[in-house]
């Protein structure tokens, strides 16, 4: 595979950058964070709408921008599509004409095949004459998607796509631009504020706050090793509390000392600690052969699906989060038991990232 995306791009204005990437051709990235941390300006930068103070940007090794050699290529030369929330299609062309305006460099033959073939693609051969705002969210967003890589772009741009979308669909969605990574060979970038789906097709998530990133690699290794509270918040980790601790195996926080799995992580002082409300064991009764265990009160009971969430409250007050496969009464008292293998243990200095240079 290719060397894909390469860029290393600082700014102070109009959004404070300061980023170092690599998306490997092939991937899928998402680009999370919260408002104002800097997702849309970094999309404008790479696709050449506006042009950063400093760094290299490159992909499969072509140049798009370095500032030391004063390179920049403009967004008309660039190998990249770039798909807007709000889909940017023409509502006075058919289906068919708006990706047929995407085709301009080919031959009117060529151009009239290749879209057809691209509506083929997508599923809306039989909307080809259909203007844009006759079709559903479904097919405007396969419609703006056919149109960004009828160009056949080598990184794909994508802007909160589906935030208009019901759950459903977006999950749909998300799977069709799974399929579409892995057969054609382009690099894509997604902005969302949609964790929850996106999370299951992509391979690599940055989390940016401020113009930085706050963390980055595989989802699945972020969400067992969140570097610390600011990360489990925009990844929806529902349970973090403040907490000290006082050697290998233990730490003490609101409700008096708790035990760790001897291989966690050993740095002492203050942190944090977490546990994933389906890891939680919950009982009914007292269960001293676990070990600890804190008694709680059901603030709130929720069946969603198969499965019981519930907002508990322990003796002192510690609010905790909890799933559970089987009915529990809101104001019921229960106890729960937290198995040292499961909980997490972030340092609040935990690993403070430091950028690459790419150059």
């Amino acid at each position: 595979m290719s060397e894909g995306l390469y860029f290393q791009v600082e700014q102070t204005r109009p959004v404070p950058l300061d980023l170092s990437l690599h998306l490997p051709a092939g991937q899928l990235m998402i680009l999370a964070g919260p408002s104002g941390a800097g997702k849309t300006s970094l999309l404008r930068l790479l696709m050449g709408l506006d042009k950063p103070a400093q760094g290299l940007l490159r992909l499969n090794h072509k140049v798009y921008f370095n500032a030391q050699t004063q390179i920049f290529v403009p967004p008309q030369a660039r190998s990249v599509g770039l798909v807007f929330q709000n889909y940017a299609l023409f509502p006075h062309l058919s289906a068919l004409e708006n990706i047929k305006l995407a085709l301009l460099e080919q031959p009117n033959p060529a151009r009239e095949k290749l879209a057809w073939e691209w509506l083929e693609k997508v599923r809306l051969t039989h909307r080809a004459h259909a203007r844009p705002q006759t079709l559903s969210g479904g097919e405007q967003q396969r419609l703006a998607l056919a149109r960004a890589l009828a160009r056949q772009p080598e990184l794909l741009l994508l802007d909160e796509p589906f935030a208009a979308m019901d759950t459903p669909l977006r999950r749909e969605l998300y799977l069709e631009l799974a399929q579409l990574r892995d057969e054609y060979p382009l690099s894509i970038l997604l902005v969302t504020h949609e964790l929850q789906e996106a999370l299951q097709v992509a391979d690599q998530l940055v989390l940016l706050q401020a113009g930085r990133i706050l963390q980055e690699g595989p989802p699945q290794v972020l969400r067992k090793a969140p570097a610390n509270a600011e990360v489990a918040r925009l990844l929806g980790i529902e349970n973090f509390w403040p907490a000290e601790r006082i050697s290998d195996k233990h730490v003490v926080w609101a409700e008096g000392e708790i035990e760790l799995s001897s291989y966690a992580e050993a740095s002492r002082g203050a942190g944090w600690l977490m546990g994933a409300p389906e890891d939680l064991v919950i009982s009914t009764e007292p269960d001293s052969s676990r070990g600890q265990v804190w008694p709680a009160r059901v603030e709130q009971a929720l069946r969603l699906g198969q499965r019981w969430h519930l907002r508990l409250k322990l003796a002192k007050g510690t609010p905790v989060i909890a799933s559970v496969p089987f009915a529990v009464s809101t104001g019921a008292q229960i106890w729960v038991y937290f198995p040292p293998q499961v909980l997490q243990w972030v340092p609040e200095s935990q690993r403070k990232r430091s950028h690459r240079s790419i150059l």
